[in-house]
């Protein structure tokens, strides 16, 4: 079996404020991606340029660039022969933002809903993102992170990763070289009010409150 490069990219990273830049990353990234053949380029948040277009002048001179983007983004996409031996897959938590040219037949046509994670994915999920710092393992134990991921079951990984990195940051202003558990806590408490805030959930039961 062939060795298969893969490339990944965001798609917020595409979207820019000067005219011309965001086309401009769409084809250098798939250059290099065809370049590399067989390969696999993964674009996640594809709904932050993704997203309906609507025929509204107003919203088309405030887009333009966006839709630019987009544009070039269907044209690649669009390629036959030069996307042989190219995979492209695309993530998103948006789908009902996504406009509709991007899902029609040709371009993306494979849907895959993957599911919030579990308990137990959540536990490990915890623990790769802690295992990127230093941290109080004596305290910060198997038995907090199973709490913390008992607590977290509407959570997705990129809601966890941000309360470990939170963490992280709170203990680093403090000049301390690890996440201690009070900062771990804290971040925990913070990033749950506010997910289940935005998300319209009732939130107090949430929260843990430990010394």
């Amino acid at each position: 079996m062939e060795d298969i490069t893969f490339f990944s990219t965001c798609a917020s990273e595409f979207c820019e404020i000067y005219v011309g830049s965001g086309p401009k990353k769409v084809r250098e990234i798939f250059d290099l991606a065809r370049e590399n053949k067989p390969a696999i380029l993964f674009i996640d948040e594809l709904e932050s340029v993704g997203f309906k277009r609507t025929s509204d002048s107003r919203s088309y001179v405030n887009n333009i660039e966006r839709y630019s983007t987009l544009n070039q983004l269907l044209s690649e996409l669009d390629g036959i022969t030069e996307n042989e031996n190219l995979v492209v897959i695309a993530a998103t938590n948006r789908e009902d933002l996504l406009d509709a040219a991007l899902t029609r037949p040709g371009r993306f046509d494979y849907k895959i809903h993957l599911e919030l994670p579990d308990k137990h994915m959540r536990i490990q999920i915890f623990k790769l993102y802690l295992n990127h710092f230093k941290y109080d393992e004596e305290n910060i134990n198997e038995e907090l992170i199973e709490m913390f991921a008992e607590k977290s079951k509407n959570l997705t990984g990129a809601n966890i990763e941000a309360i470990v990195n939170e963490a992280a940051t709170l203990s680093f202003s403090k000049n301390e070289t690890f996440i201690t558990k009070e900062d771990f806590l804290a971040s925990f408490n913070k990033n749950m009010n506010e997910f289940y805030k935005f998300n319209g959930f009732n939130q107090e039961k949430d929260y843990l409150y430990m010394k």
